[in-house]
């Protein structure tokens, strides 16, 4: 993010606001997803610079990158937008604000580790030191590189809207 003047404060303040009119409809696509959520929480409530975020970045022998963020010339994140209905954590379950093994995750959640082993060799191929994984309502981040493999590492989650809401500042702190 390049707005120092953006707080967290005010940032909070306008996820409040996203949150009245937010709610995930399980069967829109991937791209409705990116317009209506992760697009109002990246550049509306975060604040990052669109200068500074590639969208669908070409990655040798990989594919495409759904959205790549750069700081001062340094790839920093790579971030793969699913479709909202595609569910990244265990139904009823809160995550604490720390990292978690992204094995409690991985061996019930398909679609997360699809999404991970999808993003993560994006995100080495570009030099990015962090991961995640979004489907608009679902968050989670990792470093990207740490010599383990992917179910051995561990991952920041954030499992709702109201998971965000309530870890904000956690929230604010990995992905501004």
């Amino acid at each position: 993010m390049n707005n120092t003047t953006w707080v967290t404060d005010d940032a909070f303040a306008k996820y409040r606001q996203f949150l009245e009119t937010a709610c995930p409809e399980p069967t829109i696509n991937e791209d409705t997803t990116r317009l209506r959520y992760i697009d109002s929480i990246l550049f509306d409530v975060l604040r990052w610079d669109k200068t500074v975020v590639t969208t669908e970045q070409y990655v040798r022998n990989e594919g495409y990158a759904d959205y790549v963020f750069t700081i001062q010339g340094t790839r920093s994140l790579v971030l793969e937008a699913k479709k909202v209905g595609a569910s990244f954590v265990l139904p009823n379950q809160k995550y604490p604000e720390r990292a978690v093994p992204f094995a409690m995750i991985d061996g019930l959640c398909k679609e997360a580790h699809a999404a991970m082993q999808q993003a993560v060799p994006y995100a080495n191929s570009l030099g990015a030191r962090y991961t995640a994984i979004s489907n608009g309502h679902q968050w989670l981040l990792m470093l990207t590189h740490v010599g383990a493999t992917l179910v051995e590492r561990n991952v920041i989650v954030f499992e709702s809207f109201e998971a965000i809401r309530q870890k904000f500042q956690l929230f604010w702190n990995s992905f501004a």
